[in-house]
């Protein structure tokens, strides 16, 4: 095969909380007729003034794509860390251009991406359902009903973004375990890396007896001895965000981890997740797939990972589609019973909407 064209579509979605996500949907096309996508997935963690202009964020990846076979992943992979080695949004770009890459080489072979992943092991896996961080207590009673709602559908796992307002948090956990007591986990208390390390263990004193099946970035991370510090003080499992190879060596080497948080995102891709997975395995650290909210596109992308990762060990984040009141595929990513269910078909599974992503078009970038 052999890359001729690249394009980029700009949409955003709304959330079901109100908040607007913007995404790059990318598409990939190929002298063979066949046509790939990938997605830039939840792009607003960053100004988007910083995004570079799509037309130049183009040219340069058609720079890098055209007329190479897309099947040469290593190559591919390796020119575009390259190029994008570092900073806001060079993950995602080198992420969604990856993503694109995989469906094209699988739909061309006429298979699921996890089959080139080695096979799955597991045709669904478990996911939480996020609860956003609250500012004050009177938000409270609104993520209650939300975790009713859910729970009215079989989900019974969630994740609670905690450290705005710990009477907020604190509140919110108690009438959880009142009303649900363990029928509901608790998979995890996400701090975002957001408090210096004894803020962290104090507000971790009071909301660790809710029992969380772990913690999530409990404390800012530039110090490896003040992660280590919250992970002995608090007696919980720790997991966190992963952005490099050598990143997660460091995290094992200080004692930092319990759990490897792996995203493609985070990770840059599908051939530099799977490596973070082999250290994940060779240092008995524990795993699972975290999320920055994808579109059905980046999420099957995480669930194909998962599919054929046999050291998957918590439930995972990829809860995007769930959250989101639009998408940009005919039938979006499916969930059942609080699982996420692995697309089946070539490629990702998941056919794109061309009328669903001129609906949703952006106009940044």
């Amino acid at each position: 095969m052999e890359i001729t064209d690249l394009q980029l579509h700009p949409v955003h979605t709304r959330r079901e909380t109100g908040s607007i996500t913007p995404h790059v949907i990318v598409t990939l096309e190929t002298r063979e007729g066949i046509t790939g996508v990938g997605e830039m997935s939840d792009l607003g963690h960053y100004s988007l003034q910083d995004f570079p202009p799509l037309p130049r964020l183009r040219e340069t990846l058609l720079e890098i794509l055209r007329g190479r076979d897309p099947s040469d992943i290593t190559g591919l992979t390796a020119r575009l860390a390259q190029t994008f080695p570092s900073g806001p949004f060079h993950n995602e770009i080198r992420c969604g251009a990856e993503l694109a890459l995989w469906d094209t080489i699988a739909r061309n072979a006429g298979v699921p991406v996890y089959q080139l992943l080695g096979g799955k092991v597991r045709d669904r896996y478990r996911v939480c359902y996020p609860i956003f961080r609250m500012r004050a207590t009177d938000e409270v009673a609104e993520n209650l009903r939300r975790v009713r709602d859910q729970m009215g559908l079989g989900q019974d796992a969630f994740r609670l973004y905690w450290g705005a307002n710990l009477e907020a948090d604190e509140r919110f956990l108690a009438c959880v375990r009142d009303e649900y007591g363990d029928r509901v986990e608790i998979k995890s208390l996400d701090g975002s890396n957001q408090l210096p390390r004894d803020e962290a263990i104090a507000a971790l004193r009071r909301l660790i007896r809710y029992r969380p099946t772990h913690i999530e970035s409990p404390c800012q991370r530039d110090d490896l001895a003040d992660m280590r510090a919250v992970r002995e003080a608090t007696g919980a499992a720790v997991s966190e965000h992963v952005t490099s190879l050598q990143q997660g060596y460091q995290f094992v080497e200080a004692q930092a981890v319990d759990i490897f948080n792996i995203s493609l995102v985070a990770m840059g891709g599908l051939a530099a997740a799977r490596k973070l997975y082999a250290l994940a395995e060779a240092t008995g650290t524990k795993t699972l797939i975290g999320t920055t909210q994808e579109l059905s596109i980046g999420t099957a992308a995480q669930l194909h990972l998962g599919a054929a990762m046999p050291n998957l060990d918590y439930p995972g984040d990829a809860a995007g589609p769930l959250l989101y009141q639009q998408d940009v595929v005919h039938q979006r990513v499916q969930y059942h019973q609080g699982y996420a269910l692995v697309p089946e078909g070539p490629g990702w599974g998941l056919e794109l909407d061309p009328e669903a992503v001129a609906a949703n078009r952006a106009s940044f970038g």
